[in-house]
C-alpha cells in the first residue's frame, strides 16, 4: 500500500512539472484526486486491488490534465472570437438608432461566446454575430435609396437601353414592365450601386413575365426586401425570353416568403420554359 501511495504521488508530481502552466486550482484538483486513490488504497485487501488501483489512479490523473488542456485551448479560442467580434466593423459609425441595435447584437452575440462549453459553439456563435451585424447594418437607409414610393424615369443610352442610377429609377422600371402593355421587353443597365432601402419590392416581371436583358455590369443592388410575396419572390419574377441575358448583378436584401409563393430567388425567382423557334 505504502509503495502505491507513494507510485501515485510520484505521478502526480511528474505531471506537474511536466505542465507548468497548471493553476493553483487544478494543482488541488490533483491532490483531490491522488487522496481519492488513496483512501481506496488503504482499505485495499490484496495487493493486486492496489496494483489496479495506482493504475486507474494514474488514469484519472491523465484524464484531469486532457480535460485541463482542453479547456485552455477552448479558453484561447473564445479569447480570440471575443476580440475578433469586439474588433467586427466596430469602425463604422451611424446614428445612436443603428448604434444601438449593432451594440446589442455584438453583445447578444459575446454572451453566446462566453457562455459556449465547446469550440465548435464559440466558432459558430462568432459567425452568428457577424450575421447578425451585417444583418443591422444592410437596414440602415444609405443616401439615394429609394423611398418606396418615388417612380423617375431613367435616361436612355443611344440603343434604347434605359441608364439606372438610382432606386427610384429601378422602382419606374419594374413598374413599366409590370403595368405597361408592350413595356415587358425594355431593357436596362445599372450605372452604379443602387439601394432599394429595404421598402417592399415587387418583383420585374410579377404579374407577366419580363422578357427584356439586363446588364448589372458588376455593380449592386442592396436592400431588397420582400415581405407580401405572390407566387413569386426576387428582384426579378418571371424571366421568358429568346437568347434573354440577366448578367453582371449581385443582389443582397430580405425576402419573406409565405405559403403562397411557389419560386424564391434572390436576383429570379423563375426562369419560365420558352419553345425553340421552328
Amino acid at each position: 500500500i505504502d509503495n502505491g501511495i507513494m507510485s501515485l504521488s510520484d505521478y502526480r508530481d511528474r505531471l506537474v512539472d511536466q505542465h507548468p502552466d497548471l493553476t493553483d486550482g487544478q494543482k488541488q484538483n490533483l491532490d483531490s484526486v491522488v487522496s481519492d486513490y488513496i483512501k481506496k488504497m488503504n482499505v485495499a485487501e490484496t495487493p493486486e486491488a492496489v496494483r489496479l488501483l495506482v493504475r486507474d489512479g494514474r488514469d484519472a490523473l491523465d484524464a484531469r490534465i486532457a480535460g485541463f488542456e482542453a479547456d485552455k485551448r477552448l479558453e484561447e479560442i473564445r479569447e480570440n472570437a471575443i476580440q475578433e467580434l469586439t474588433a467586427y466593423r466596430a469602425d463604422e459609425s451611424y446614428d445612436s438608432l443603428w448604434m444601438n441595435k449593432i451594440n446589442a447584437a455584438r453583445k447578444k452575440a459575446l454572451e453566446v461566446i462566453e457562455q459556449a462549453k465547446t469550440a465548435a459553439e464559440v466558432t459558430n456563435g462568432l459567425e452568428e454575430g457577424k450575421n447578425n451585424i451585417d444583418a443591422v447594418i444592410d437596414q440602415i437607409p444609405e443616401a439615394g435609396a429609394w423611398d418606396g414610393k418615388t417612380l423617375t424615369e431613367p435616361a436612355v443610352n443611344e440603343r434604347g437601353i434605359y441608364q439606372i442610377t438610382s432606386g427610384s429609377e429601378l422602382a419606374w422600371f419594374a413598374n413599366q414592365v409590370n403595368t405597361v402593355e408592350d413595356a415587358d421587353g425594355i431593357s436596362g443597365e445599372l450605372c452604379n450601386d443602387i439601394s432599394l432601402g429595404f421598402k417592399n419590392w415587387r418583383p420585374i416581371g410579377n404579374a407577366k413575365a419580363y422578357t427584356g436583358d439586363f446588364d448589372g455590369r458588376g455593380y449592386q443592388i442592396r436592400g431588397l426586401f420582400i415581405e407580401w410575396a405572390d407566387v413569386y419572390a426576387g428582384l426579378f419574377g418571371q424571366l421568358r425570353g429568346k437568347n434573354q441575358v440577366i448578367q453582371n448583378l449581385s443582389v443582397s436584401g430580405t425576402i419573406q416568403a409565405g405559403a403562397r409563393v411557389d419560386f424564391v430567388g434572390g436576383v429570379a425567382a423563375c426562369l419560365l420554359y420558352t419553345s425553340p423557334s421552328p
